[in-house]
């Protein structure tokens, strides 16, 4: 389902560009697009619709997961920009061991992806027996290391599960 959300995103996007740049006449700007791209994507969530209903239950997890994404994308940013331009270095590195609840494959590339995609975390790893994930991050006090696992855990992994589930 994760799979199809991010299919269905990306074909409007395709249409929408397609639509603005090869049909004269139409003028090329933001709404116009958003426009297009909203069509498309109506298109596409219908035609799916006819098909496989089940997506419709997951969309609003799929939504939350994309939110709180870009909530923790804005967060880290802003953090990194303050620890940029301040003259005292905040910086503390470790490696946490995160243990796992995502089981499949495709729960553990997305969960590794959204933790490396935030600025100040990377995936370094994960354990042969894929029940442990090794995430670096730079601001990690050493009491703070059981909080950022319940963070990664209750955050990231929570939402996944609730698709994928």
């Amino acid at each position: 389902m994760i799979l199809a959300f991010i299919i269905h995103i990306t074909l409007s996007l395709i249409v929408a560009f397609a639509i603005i740049y090869n049909i004269s006449g139409i003028p090329e700007n933001a709404f116009t697009l958003f426009a297009a791209f909203m069509t498309a994507l109506t298109f596409f969530w219908l035609l799916f619709f006819l098909f496989y209903r089940r997506y419709f239950d997951k969309l609003p997890y799929m939504m939350d997961l994309v939110l709180y994404f870009l909530k923790e994308f804005l967060m880290a940013n802003l953090k990194l920009t303050y620890e940029i331009i301040s003259p005292v270095s905040q910086l503390e590195p470790a490696v946490i061991a995160l243990p796992l609840a995502v089981k499949s494959d495709l729960e553990i590339l997305l969960l590794s992806n959204l933790i490396t995609l935030t600025p100040g975390t990377l995936t370094l790893d994960i354990s042969e027996d894929k029940k442990t994930l090794f995430v670096h991050a730079i601001f990690v006090k050493e009491l703070d290391k059981e909080k950022i696992k319940d963070n990664l855990k209750n955050g990231f992994e929570r939402k996944i599960l609730n698709i994928t589930r």
